[in-house]
């Protein structure tokens, strides 16, 4: 009994270099490129024989196994490896799930030369596979049991099961603390195991484990005494997910899945309650607080990129200094607010720039210029901010939808590494938690709630149930800033932010109409001092009006600029009107200004006109009929 190991490629044809003996392992691997591998063994008709395959990618491919005899040329049978479906012309084939593997039992129908062809049918995936033959169906018929008479190991005794061909297939443990541990092997490596607490020793009752076809391990299953059962996956030995499912009810949640990163660090757990929330809580990761994705495939120019990012997560790439333009692809909201960074780029001294689009539309709402942080785009109010060596990028996306983020080596020759990130909120990482209202108790739909290192909450994004979006800005635990946006498009506005100073006081309110109108408040210990009115699509035949108002909140002033730069300003007292002011500033009108006076009744009582001459008209009016 050996093991062979495919140091040259197996050929696909009768040709190949590879001959088994019954109880060898072959160890070989599949490109994903319809490649086949064959390897010979000589068969007797009449005889039992068993062929056991692990790995081939993990036992999730569409790859294929077959036999055929080498003299006739026929496929006796074959298996899909996914689902163990058969084919060919052997009545009574046997295909055994073993737990990450599969073993087929079958009769030779005549003596010679067999063919053992494993196909990967396409299947891109890594293909590393085990494959063993032996005589016998793979059941035990030989057992060795050891046992520890002198107590000098933590069992008590073990008993090891060898199929037909001597290989062992099963090793059953008892330990001095009353566990048990079954191991079952195939193809000379460990399939699978399970642990079980018969003496009630420990917080759980079983432990299974399942390894693939290099015995690293892949899935665990952990039954616990409370009646929890917690479900892991692991990637290269390393846990990534672990979903806990509370059975017995024993909790006031149902199931919560944890994911981890490279360092076995949980990230991210997601949590369903009895109540019918759910809580989502992310913690930071990599240095953007998100998943760290690197360019191992060149990024393309066009739409047809392979890399997706969601904000929170960096992109480490490079352009060659050639005109190369590389795209990430991620989904904004909008009214919220992201922040892009960027570092590398040939350090800062680069001609490369970098931009953000919409994908529907296809423009191009703002790019950079990385080595001067010039802006050119149709976004108002972009923030672009030098950190020594990197910048970043405060913004709001003007739309729902896929944005395109792009980088663009503008045919500078020197080396191109960068680093690109896009974050929420102001480009700060934090632990985020997430509360999904799923039975719709409550009059909100989702929130967030994004936190700081020491767990203080710093900002919360809510969708309630209207449609609305509340984004709150936090600051030693005080409210600072509140964005509300009209996501639904039911109302007259929107979006609008309220600011509050550090003692909670309401400040300012900046509402943007759906008219296209801008209005600014300004409050004063909790009483509105000034509103200002910007006509922002130029409906009107003014582009600013502002009212000024006292402590009681009573108008105090009002300013409008028109859009032909006359300029009215009126002056109120006790909340009257008493004085009106127009002047021309741009000399379009024959008079330079005029004033009109009122009284308490707020009549007009005297205009007082200056021409551009310097000659002056003044004009009384009388007071109504029957006012004294």
């Amino acid at each position: 009994m050996a093991t062979i190991f495919e140091t040259t490629d197996a050929a696909t044809g009768v040709n190949t270099i590879y001959s088994l003996t019954l109880g060898d392992i072959f160890v070989g691997s599949v490109a994903g490129g319809d490649e086949v591998d064959r390897t010979l063994v000589t068969l007797s008709a009449g005889v039992t024989y068993s062929v056991t395959l692990t790995g081939l990618f993990g036992g999730g491919s569409t790859g294929v196994f077959s036999v055929g005899n080498y003299d006739t040329g026929p496929t006796f049978w074959s298996a899909q490896y996914a689902d163990g479906a058969l084919s060919g012309n052997i009545a009574g084939v046997q295909v055994t799930d073993i737990g990450g593997a599969w073993r087929a039992t079958f009769v030779a129908p005549v003596s010679g030369e067999y063919s053992l062809l494993v196909d990967d049918n396409g299947d891109t995936q890594a293909a590393d596979y085990r494959m063993s033959i032996a005589s016998g169906d793979g059941s035990a018929v030989s057992t060795t049991t050891v046992t520890d008479t002198n107590g000098s190991f933590p069992w008590a005794q073990y008993t090891d099961s060898f199929d037909a061909g001597g290989a062992l297939i099963l090793r059953e443990m008892a330990y001095d603390d009353g566990r048990t541990l079954a191991t079952v092997f195939a193809n000379g490596l460990k399939l699978s195991a399970t642990v079980t607490d018969a003496n009630n020793a420990f917080a759980w009752e079983d432990i299974q484990s399942f390894y693939d076809g290099i015995a690293v391990l892949t899935d665990q299953r952990v039954t616990y005494d409370d009646g929890r059962v917690e479900a892991v996956e692991f990637d290269g030995g390393q846990r990534r997910v672990s979903t806990m499912t509370d059975v017995a009810d024993a909790y006031p949640w149902v199931s919560y899945v944890d994911r981890f990163d490279d360092t076995g660090a949980r990230v991210w757990r997601s949590m369903t309650l009895d109540s019918g929330l759910r809580v989502d809580t992310v913690s930071p990761r990599g240095p953007a607080g998100g998943v760290a994705v690197t360019e191992t495939t060149d990024a393309a120019t066009g739409l047809d990129t392979i890399y997706t990012l969601t904000p929170g997560d960096s992109f480490a790439g490079s352009v060659a200094g050639s005109d190369e333009v590389d795209r990430t692809l991620v989904t904004l909201e909008a009214g919220e607010t992201y922040t892009v960074t960027l570092t590398g780029l040939f350090g800062g001294a680069s001609a490369g720039s970098f931009g953000v689009s919409n994908n529907d539309s296809g423009s191009t709402y703002w790019s950079v210029a990385y080595a001067t942080g010039a802006i050119n785009g149709n976004i108002a109010g972009l923030q672009v901010v030098y950190t020594g060596g990197a910048w970043r990028v405060t913004f709001v996306a003007p739309v729902d939808g896929e944005y395109s983020l792009t980088v663009d080596d503008n045919g500078d020759a020197q080396a191109g590494a960068y680093t690109v990130a896009l974050l929420p909120g102001n480009g700060t990482a934090y632990t985020s938690v997430t509360i999904t209202d799923l039975n719709d108790g409550f009059n909100w739909a989702t929130y967030t709630d994004f936190l700081d290192a020491g767990g203080a909450r710093v900002l919360r994004s809510m969708v309630l149930d209207s449609g609305l979006r509340l984004e709150t800005d936090y600051s030693g635990g005080v409210r600072t800033q509140l964005r509300v946006t009209d996501v639904a498009d039911s109302l007259n506005w929107t979006r609008y932010t309220d600011s509050f100073d550090t003692g909670g006081a309401h400040t300012s309110r900046v509402m943007v109409l759906d008219s296209g109108q801008i209005v600014e408040t300004t409050y004063a210990n909790g009483t509105k001092s000034a509103v200002t009115v910007t006509d922002g699509a130029d409906d009107f035949v003014w582009h600013r009006l502002h009212t000024t108002f006292d402590s009681a909140g009573v108008v105090t002033g009002q300013t409008n600029s028109y859009d032909d730069s006359r300029v009215l300003t009126n002056a109120y007292q006790g909340g009257a009107l008493t004085t009106s002011t127009m002047t021309d500033p741009d000399d379009v009108y024959p008079w330079q200004s005029y004033e009109d006076s009122f009284n308490a009744a707020g009549d007009r009582t005297q205009r007082v006109m200056v021409m551009d001459d310097g000659s002056e008209i003044i004009t009384t009016f009388a007071e109504e009929p029957g006012v004294i």
